[in-house]
């Protein structure tokens, strides 16, 4: 009988860039896969643009998450915009 190790998870950083700078994501969180990654980057982009529009807060267009790695390396960027399109798009069907 083969036995497989698990996939070590590894840690990623959402850091978010706008217009003004970088916040760093200084905690950042454990994944297994880099789908798990893309969809949390979706997920969080959502709910923080719910919560600036529910306050009635200005949004930076250039708002955009960079996912890194825990090696520094760039995996993933996500602009808030895109998602935001996707979602009109979604409710508007």
């Amino acid at each position: 009988m083969m036995m497989y190790e698990a996939e070590a998870a590894m840690r990623y950083y959402f850091n978010v860039r706008n217009s003004k700078g970088l916040v760093p994501d200084t905690e950042g969180a454990e994944f297994a896969d880099l789908d798990r990654v893309y969809s949390e980057a979706e997920t969080s982009a959502r709910e923080i643009l719910a919560e600036r529009l529910r306050a009635g807060e200005v949004m930076d267009a250039a708002t955009t998450f960079e996912v890194r790695d825990e090696h520094g390396t760039l995996i993933h960027m996500l602009p808030f915009t895109s998602v935001l399109l996707a979602t009109i798009g979604r409710q508007s069907r």
